[in-house]
């Protein structure tokens, strides 16, 4: 009887690890998920970052081609 006895209780503490292990994963998941998303927004605001710098340098290159024709004049 004390054998069957200690054979339950390992199979729940066992039970109970393979839940808690469970948990932690989606835990885990959950986490990654959210952390891809930050990624990926930061990537779509970096994308933005650097577009707006080509338009800005295209404008300061126009302005600079502009000073030179008031320069010759």
């Amino acid at each position: 009887a004390t054998a069957m006895h200690e054979m339950s209780a390992t199979v729940h503490e066992v039970a109970r690890n393979a839940e808690q292990a469970s948990v932690a994963a989606s835990d885990a998941d959950k986490q990654a998920r959210e952390g891809d998303k930050v990624v990926g927004e930061a990537i779509q605001q970096i994308e933005r970052l650097a577009a707006e710098v080509v338009r800005s340098s295209d404008a300061m290159n126009v302005l600079e081609q502009e000073s030179d024709k008031i320069g010759k004049v």
